[in-house]
């Protein structure tokens, strides 16, 4: 019987904890933090958990490079 194979992964991934390491230059980070702040702002039609799944992606990414988005606005992210 064959051995099933083991997925391959990206070296910086561990499958076993799930956790990996995400590499991107700050000025990527600021793009994407303004992207979820004018799509939190224009998108009428996002539920309340995409916002906060937005929410807590801006909040790792501002975590991480201290971008200073700290501020709520319209009561988002708070």
């Amino acid at each position: 019987m064959a051995k099933k194979k083991r997925k391959k992964h990206h070296p910086d991934y561990e499958p076993d904890v799930e956790c990996g390491s995400l590499y991107l230059q700050k000025e990527v980070a600021v793009q994407v933090m303004l992207a979820i702040a004018y799509s939190l702002k224009h998108n009428r039609q996002m539920t309340e958990l995409d916002k906060q799944r937005l929410c807590v992606g801006a909040t790792v990414i501002n975590d991480v490079f201290g971008i200073g988005a700290e501020e709520v606005r319209d009561g988002n992210c708070s």
